[in-house]
């Protein structure tokens, strides 16, 4: 960097100099990259949104087979009666009632 600060009469006409640099390079330089960063961009973003979607597909779905799960298994515990012997096993005599 010193050498360019020697040649262009120190440093602020190098950072004149590297400001017009910046100005004249830019738009070849934005464009370019807005015409591969763009596309790039945007498929992240539709990927995100599929995403999104197939998650909330799949917790609703799962919502709903839990639900009705537990609705089967409720209902077979409330039409199922207890054996006697399994009502002993489950109630302890050390416990009180």
């Amino acid at each position: 960097m010193a050498l360019f600060e020697d040649l262009t009469l120190g440093a602020v006409t190098s950072t004149v100099l590297s400001g017009v640099r910046v100005v004249v390079a830019a738009p070849l330089v934005l464009q370019v990259d807005g015409a591969v960063v763009r596309p790039v961009v945007r498929l992240a973003a539709q990927g995100g949104i599929l995403a999104y979607y197939a998650t909330a597909a799949l917790v609703t779905t799962v919502g709903t087979e839990l639900d009705k799960m537990v609705a089967d298994v409720w209902a077979q515990t409330t039409s199922t009666p207890v054996p006697d012997s399994a009502s002993r096993l489950m109630c302890s005599e050390g416990m009180a009632a």
